[in-house]
């Protein structure tokens, strides 16, 4: 699938294809997108989709997405970038998103910081 198991035991997105550029990132890219689908079909509330799947969801894909802001190809990071705030959007109130929205935070001080 494109993942691996990284340090203790998270989820990596590894490069996929031979290093051939826009064709290796293409299928993350992909990937990423239809994992935005999902995250859109959680927006909408059915009693079908029980909140505690909602969370399963999203703490299933954070790490990875996490991971993804910082690959080094630019379609995987703006996906990425826009699969972590479709999780914000959910607007559940539970630790996996407060951890996310402190992690948001911590990330955009350290860029800050930077640029200066």
């Amino acid at each position: 699938c494109g993942c691996t198991a990284g340090v203790d035991d998270k989820p990596t997105l590894a490069a996929a294809g031979d290093g051939e550029g826009e064709a290796s990132s293409h299928l993350h890219t992909n990937r990423l997108r239809l994992l935005q689908v999902v995250l859109h079909c959680l927006q909408r509330r059915r009693p079908t989709i029980s909140d505690s799947t909602r969370l399963a969801v999203i703490q299933g894909m954070v790490p990875a997405l996490k991971q993804g802001v910082s690959h080094p190809y630019k379609q995987v990071h703006e996906e990425s970038a826009k699969g972590l705030v479709m999780c914000l959007a959910l607007e559940m109130d539970c630790d996996a998103l407060r951890d996310l929205r402190s992690w948001i935070k911590g990330r955009a001080d350290d860029i800050g910081r930077e640029v200066r």
